[in-house]
């Protein structure tokens, strides 16, 4: 291999970060910044609880204008969580996000060993390490993009909806892709929304049904002259990435491109199918989910049927007995989900409360293994249930059976440490909330990580836009929400993207994959190693002799910059900013102790 390349060395401002309560005692802070103190070598080391704090950006100005830094190394935390801000920052104070590097001193010195001088001898290495990095790096290829100012929303419930109206509102046009005959979602098909039961501020209105409350009005979006809603479509192929995506949509008649600059991915998230969970009885007519008893109380509350009592499905008797059976596919190791589903008390508590006062006569019970109210309102409305008389029984049911005319629960009550049989009418099964179908190949297709759970991953949004990728998950696309917070998700998604495009350019990442096309052979592996669809073959021909050849080609709106296409070529093709040779020999160097 041939020898590292000459570099003129760069003045280096080497911040080491306080935060962590372990940092003093373990790397012994104050010391460690001494020993990295170099001025000779254009190091300057500088610790300071300030850095922690809310003025941290003023003081990193600072120290650059003190110290006439051109790269900035930071000690502490890790790239992933707060990369996004002390680039952002580098940047305010002129240095570039290449020569910024962090350095996790928490997760990979503290936290792997007791040994405190082997954490510190750790620490050392890998600041040194990535002091090298910066003096070894090239700068960055700062790129710019144009940004088309349409968006694309995948999803026509409450947080699709409303990030399509409030786009449009700002003047952007909007498609809306659903993939069922109509708008609203599961939200949709509720009755009535919990905690809070009363759709006016007075509370005069005893219906609070969807056709006040529901928040955006499906009306009102589609009739909103800039947004085209599609229903009973889907998308089938993306193209391209944030700023330029070029995105096919197919319904039953027509298949249409569209191109816009960002994604909005608001495809919600499905309830749990219970058929597995035999123990329950699902397919019982009268074991039945909380969205069929939805459909039960709608059915009651029309103005045809406003003074019948509710009526069980297989044989039109009035129940006198109902049980709600909580955590069905949800904190289960074997069904489901082991995550809670956020919402499923709340509707539980409101739903049994909503049967008491339509049958004062019948027994309904809840059964649960904890009460868990994320949503501000939830004790209250706890409260009043148990004070219409609602019960609320702590345990699972273990098994559900069929005796004569009712049903014949078995489930241990853990306030009295007993098993206990009981019978029952009616049995409503709380389903959990898994991943939408479709949602594996939709991160395929967009370029985005899933999650362990199966949902779309979430970057860190704290501190920069630019990490965003163009595709903003709202609402239960991210996992398990509510109404309001969904809600909360598509008015927020809005607002970035509205200050993202309105620029009219996109900078995007530094850490972008670039091919050389005297090297590159063609050999495609660099293809089947991209987990983002950011790489493909491109077929040329040479002007001189005609022949064919085939080169890799970086799209980089969709790079990442993982680097798998960069260690697969077999050419050296493919070079990864922040991650040259020279940078990885000069660190395997510093970290062996031996210098050629």
């Amino acid at each position: 291999m041939p020898g590292l390349r000459k570099v003129d060395r760069l003045r280096k401002l080497l911040l080491i970060l306080p935060c962590h309560e372990q940092m003093d005692e373990v790397l012994d802070t104050k010391a460690l910044t001494a020993q990295m103190d170099d001025p000779d070598g254009l190091v300057w080391a500088r610790t300071d609880p300030r850095l922690c704090g809310p003025d941290r950006g003023e003081v990193l100005a600072e120290l650059i204008s003190e110290t006439g830094a051109q790269a900035l190394v930071v000690g502490g935390p890790g790239d992933r969580t707060h990369g996004a801000f002390w680039r952002q920052e580098a940047r305010l104070a002129g240095i570039t996000p290449d020569r910024v590097e962090l350095v996790p001193l928490v997760d990979q010195c503290i936290h792997v060993t007791e040994d405190k001088e082997a954490a510190r001898r750790r620490a050392r290495i890998m600041l040194e390490s990535a002091l090298s990095r910066v003096d070894h790096g090239s700068e960055g290829m700062g790129k710019r993009v144009e940004a088309m100012q349409s968006v694309l929303v995948i999803g026509g419930g409450v947080a699709g909806m409303q990030a399509a109206w409030d786009l449009a509102d700002f003047g952007r046009r909007v498609y809306l892709v659903e993939r069922t005959d109509d708008l609203g979602g599961r939200a949709h098909k509720l009755s009535r929304t919990y905690p809070t039961q009363d759709c006016k501020p007075d509370g005069c209105c005893p219906q609070s049904c969807r056709d006040c409350m529901f928040t955006p009005r499906i009306d009102l979006v589609e009739s909103h002259p800039l947004i085209e809603v599609m229903t009973e479509t889907e998308v089938t192929d993306v193209q391209g990435g944030i700023g330029g995506y070029s995105v096919q949509v197919t319904g039953p008649e027509y298949s249409r491109m569209v191109e816009v600059g960002a994604v909005v991915l608001a495809t919600g998230n499905q309830v749990f199918d219970p058929t597995g969970m035999t123990e329950l009885l699902p397919g019982h007519p009268d074991v039945i989910s909380f969205l069929e008893l939805e459909e039960l109380i709608d059915w009651q509350r029309k103005e045809d049927h406003a003074w019948e009592p509710l009526r069980r499905p297989s044989d039109g008797k009035v129940p006198k007995s109902i049980h709600f059976l909580q955590c069905v596919g949800s904190r289960d190791m074997h069904n489901g989900t082991i995550d809670c589903s956020l919402v499923c008390c709340t509707y539980a508590v409101g739903q049994a409360h909503d049967l008491k006062d339509m049958l004062p006569d019948a027994t309904i019970t809840i059964h649960y293994m904890d009460m868990r109210g994320p949503y501000r309102g939830f004790e209250r409305h706890y409260l009043d249930a148990q004070e219409a008389g609602v019960l609320f029984s702590r345990g699972r049911v273990v098994q559900v059976q069929p005796d004569g005319d009712h049903l014949l629960l078995s489930y241990e009550d853990m306030d009295i440490g007993e098993p206990v049989t009981t019978e029952a009418d009616l049995v409503v099964l709380a389903v959990g909330q898994l991943p939408a179908p479709g949602t594996e190949e939709l991160s395929r297709m967009l370029g985005v990580p899933l999650d362990e759970d199966g949902y779309i991953g979430e970057d860190n949004t704290t501190y920069s836009l630019w990490d965003r990728r163009g595709v903003y998950v709202v609402g239960c696309a991210a996992g398990p929400r509510g109404i309001r917070y969904s809600v909360r998700d598509g008015r927020e998604a809005a607002l970035s993207i509205d200050a993202v495009l309105r620029r009219n350019q996109i900078e995007l990442a530094d850490n972008i994959a670039e091919v050389d096309d005297e090297r590159c052979t063609g050999c495609g592996q660099c293809t089947e190693a991209c987990e983002y669809d950011a790489v493909r073959l491109e077929e040329r021909k040479d002007l001189r002799t005609g022949r064919r050849y085939r080169v890799a080609i970086v799209d980089p709106r969709r790079c990442w910059g993982c680097g798998n296409c960069h260690a697969t070529c077999p050419s050296t093709a493919i070079r990864l900013s922040g991650f040259s040779d020279d940078q990885l020999v000069r660190e395997i160097e510093i970290a062996s102790g031996v210098e050629r």
